[in-house]
């Protein structure tokens, strides 16, 4: 019953992703003449991709009400995959896996993270240097040095 119900759910957030009705973010990817523009929805990006909408709040509507995230650096193959994953979960990403837990995009600047070999759930993390490059337990000389 439960898997049913997931099922179901992921194909109606999907529908609502294809269909892009009362959105009010476009989400711009690539670089001309390889560009494509999504029509998402904030209150999705809000809790299933929290750097995402941590974006939105630094950008200010347009006059038709929605605000406008560029990603040139992200190939627009690679991001249809990440929206979709936002938006319908694990199973619109069956066959895209990384060692470390989901797939990277781009120049790492988003990977899918959560443990998706025993279906618990993910979410969307921006590598823009979140990760301290010293911890309690580990100092590494190297990384200290390509950040310098």
């Amino acid at each position: 019953m439960k898997g049913r119900l997931y099922k179901r759910l992921s194909c109606d957030f999907g529908k609502i992703l294809e269909d892009g009705d009362r959105y009010d973010v476009v989400i711009e990817v690539g670089e001309l003449p390889i560009n494509q523009s999504y029509n998402v929805h904030s209150i999705i990006l809000r809790h299933r991709c929290p750097s995402l909408y941590k974006e939105l709040n630094e950008i200010s509507l347009d006059t038709s009400d929605v605000k406008t995230i560029y990603k040139p650096h992200i190939s627009t193959k690679a991001f249809t995959i990440i929206i979709k994953y936002i938006y319908c979960g694990k199973r619109a990403i069956k066959n895209f896996h990384h060692e470390q837990g989901g797939p990277a995009f781009g120049s790492l600047d988003f990977q899918l993270e959560g443990n998706f070999k025993t279906g618990k759930s993910g979410y969307c993390l921006r590598y823009d240097y979140e990760t301290p490059i010293r911890s309690e337990r580990s100092f590494s000389v190297k990384d200290y040095e390509v950040f310098q």
